[in-house]
């Protein structure tokens, strides 16, 4: 697996020869392109070509440190803002000072609006990051090299162990609940969402007998969590005055006792259950992290982070706002943040991996140790000849297998998460279709097929479920018009 842009240890052992003969500044080769490279791979992409003045100063578009180096950018007129490796960088454009984590500094060019594109002198942004810039003039190269170094206060501590039961269902479970959680399983029954606008349906398919049965039905309902004898999920909130709050919902497996959880006024948006406590973001506190037992009692705040996604993994909880991801322990003791970029984030076994743009599945081990970042870049013909730019919309995981789909395309795609990805068709999707949710149960996969007008109001819902061994068919569950 290939290590990404600007944390890679291979090549702090022999930095030296990357660079055999470095021109000093002002030593520019006339006709030569500009050419900037990250740990020695060359980048190709830029939203606006980079360009260097006659003092060989490289100027890049701010995206670059986005698209390029991950780096989370945020611009408010002249005041920019770049966060990265728990480093803040505050400048103003048009201005050589800076200042990170409150220290002052001073570039030596300034930045420069072109074309109506902010550039940024890069190798000042390098030198406030740590990052090793070098400057060959013969052939016109950047080049950028991370010194190796992690920060001490993002290592890891060792974590508690997860026996091997536990870490499958919550393997499973954190890959749904990535994707709204409309499906559940425990190794008797599976539990799916028959949504529509007006009302979602909750159905309990039966394993052995191959019966159907319905057992729930609300406005909304989502995140099924099993836990004992009970099926948890979130639902409406009647006079919450609030679309988007909802309530925490309890009912027996055969569908009996529906019941809230806790007071009403205690709403979330996602949630987790382990070891006899629920882990959510509460809603009347601006979606702050919060854990209860299991009757509602023992109410305590975890953490400040407003609590957008929320996964677990043995005794951490793994919370992302819309930047950020922040480790804690289920005691509330915060163990790590940092910024990962991602539509997709899911703990599955020892790993947090984040996906979305680009074709990429960035991998963070949830180990003792530094958060050192990999990042799998999906390459395969039969996937580039039909989109222009790899997007994966939505992923799911079952043991080492991604299964994901790309937008645009028209099939659900497997992939082995191993060095050299290659996306294999696995079924296909209805023609003017497209996936919304890949839900795991077992060894089944439930994939939620959606078809739009006007490119973004759905008018009609598809239900699938097909097993993960063999070629099976997929079996259509249900149809909804809306």
């Amino acid at each position: 697996m290939k290590k990404i842009g600007v944390r890679v240890i291979a090549f702090f052992l022999s930095i030296a020869m990357l660079f055999p003969a470095l021109a000093s500044a002002g030593t520019s080769t006339p006709g030569l392109p500009l050419r900037i490279e990250i740990n020695g791979e060359k980048v190709t992409e830029f939203s606006k070509e980079p360009f260097f003045d006659e003092n060989d100063v490289v100027f890049v578009p701010l995206s670059f440190l986005s698209d390029s180096l991950h780096m989370r950018v945020e611009q408010s007129g002249n005041e920019i803002i770049i966060i990265y490796d728990r480093k803040k960088l505050e400048f103003k454009s048009g201005e050589t000072l800076y200042r990170v984590n409150g220290k002052a500094g001073q570039f030596k060019t300034a930045s420069v609006v072109k074309e109506e594109t902010l550039f940024i002198p890069l190798q000042g942004i390098c030198e406030a990051f740590g990052i090793t810039y070098k400057w060959d003039g013969l052939v016109n190269t950047s080049y950028l090299i991370w010194n190796g170094e992690p920060d001490p206060d993002v290592i890891l501590p060792i974590p508690a162990p997860v026996s091997s039961d536990v870490s499958l269902q919550q393997d499973q479970l954190n890959g749904n609940l990535a994707d709204f959680g409309h499906v559940a399983s425990t190794d008797k029954y599976h539990f799916y969402v028959k949504q529509s606008i007006k009302q979602d349906v909750l159905y309990r398919y039966d394993l052995k007998t191959k019966q159907t049965k319905q057992i729930a039905s609300g406005e909304s309902i989502y995140n099924l969590v099993p836990y004992g004898e009970w099926l948890y999920f979130l639902g409406d909130n009647p006079g919450s005055g609030s679309h988007d709050a909802f309530s925490l919902y309890k009912i027996k497996m055969d569908g009996t006792k529906k019941s809230i959880v806790g007071k009403k006024n205690d709403l979330a948006r996602v949630f987790v259950i382990d070891k006899g406590w629920i882990y959510f973001g509460n809603w009347q506190d601006q979606q702050r992290l919060y854990k209860m037992k299991l009757d509602g009692s023992g109410l305590k705040k975890l953490g400040d982070v407003e609590v957008g996604r929320l996964q677990i993994r043995g005794d951490w909880l793994i919370a992302a706002d819309w930047n950020d991801v922040y480790i804690y322990t289920t005691a509330g003791q915060k163990i790590a943040e940092f910024y990962l970029r991602g539509r997709n984030m899911t703990v599955i076994g020892d790993n947090l991996r984040m996906s979305g743009f680009s074709g990429e599945i960035t991998t963070i081990p949830l180990k003792a140790g530094s958060l050192l970042q990999d990042t799998l870049k999906i390459k395969s013909a039969d996937v580039l000849t039909q989109v222009n730019e790899i997007d994966i919309e939505v992923i799911n995981y079952k043991n080492n297998i991604a299964y994901m789909y790309f937008r645009g395309t028209s099939h659900i795609y497997k992939m082995a998460l191993d060095d050299e990805p290659k996306p294999v068709p696995f079924v296909t999707i209805p023609k003017s279709g497209s996936v919304q949710e890949i839900q795991i149960a077992g060894n089944y996969m439930y994939y939620t097929v959606i078809y739009t007008k006007d490119g973004h109001r759905i008018i009609k819902r598809e239900l699938y479920r097909v097993s993960l061994v063999g070629q099976v068919k997929p079996e259509k569950l249900y149809t909804v018009n809306q």
